[in-house]
């Protein structure tokens, strides 16, 4: 991994290329790598690009808990929207309401206890069409490595938020995020857990906003402004003479772009166009292995200034001849 993933046993996204016993195909990733890599320049050109950052997404989702490498118990969970209680989590008989997954869990004198040594331990409850919520807590390590991890926006088993207590060894705390079940952090600060001490802790969501608390001390605060919607790169292959102008267009409409070759003499007229497209959540698979694929096509109207539109959702490169 991440280069070869057997199609029966796929436990993470991305990897470039999955196969099963008779056949192959490439992921979008794959195809990505592989036109990056057929068309590289030798000479990087300056580039700049303006335009306006996509919408941040308002997210939505269930909660829970979890560990890695650590036993702890877990008290008095509830979700609120102001003074509304959306849930609390039944842990006076057999935790009903709660979906347990990887861990070795059990309800017990009004605590939900996880005793296993396992990475990645999670029980969860509630919508995954909740939003703008706080998830308040108690939680205890009993053992272990590092501390716990604080489920919300929780859409599926790939798409979900965590607060990471105490985490990487029990050095600090942080926000990760899985989309598509590609993980990554996006707040960080130093922490550390003790054994045996119950903490308050205290999420807050609204809309792309997070903000975490520690007994009663906000620790992150982070929110989704939008990533950009358009961004590009341009380079001179010189053995060709072509400019090799790439976008990546990260938004769900189509952008009608100026384009500018300042500095630029003769220019040809067409371009070779490769795009790969596909929504968000597009995949390929065996039955259909090119459902995300590049496709080539021929441009006209290019010259030192032109215009181009770039489909939703699309990497777009662009050859053409260009001399200073």
């Amino acid at each position: 991994a991440p280069l070869f993933v057997n199609v029966a046993d796929r436990k993470w996204n991305p990897d470039a290329i999955v196969f099963d016993s008779a056949t192959s195909f490439g992921t979008p990733s794959y195809h990505v790598q592989k036109l990056f890599a057929r068309n590289r320049p030798d000479l990087l050109l300056p580039c700049s690009v303006t335009a306006a950052n996509a919408k941040p997404k308002a997210y939505t989702g269930a909660v829970g808990v979890g560990t890695w490498s650590t036993q702890a118990e877990f008290k008095e969970l509830k979700v609120t929207q102001g003074d509304r209680v959306l849930a609390e989590a039944d842990l006076s008989g057999e935790g009903r309401g709660l979906r347990l997954g990887e861990g070795a869990w059990e309800v017990a004198d009004g605590v939900l206890r996880q005793t296993g040594d396992g990475d990645g331990t999670r029980a969860e409850f509630g919508d995954p069409a909740w939003g703008d919520y706080t998830f308040s807590l108690k939680a205890r390590k009993t053992g272990g490595r590092e501390g716990f991890l604080i489920h919300f926006h929780v859409k599926d088993q790939s798409n979900w938020f965590w607060w990471n207590v105490g985490g990487w060894g029990d050095t600090r705390h942080g926000i990760e995020r899985s989309d598509g079940g590609s993980k990554q952090e996006i707040a960080s600060a130093s922490g550390h857990i003790e054994t045996g001490r119950w903490y308050d802790l205290r999420v807050e969501v609204a809309g792309s906003r997070v903000r975490c608390y520690l007994d009663g001390k906000l620790v992150h605060e982070v929110s989704d402004t939008g990533s950009p919607s358009l961004v590009g790169i341009a380079g001179l292959s010189s053995k060709s003479g072509e400019v090799v102008l790439k976008v990546v267009n990260l938004s769900d409409e189509p952008k009608e772009t100026a384009v500018e070759l300042r500095g630029a003499g003769r220019v040809a007229p067409e371009a070779k166009a490769i795009v790969l497209s596909g929504g968000p959540l597009d995949e390929n698979s065996l039955a259909t292995p090119l459902k995300v694929a590049p496709t080539t096509s021929t441009v006209s109207g290019i010259g030192p200034s032109f215009r181009h539109t770039f489909p939703p959702y699309s990497l777009t490169l662009l050859r053409f001849k260009a001399s200073p």
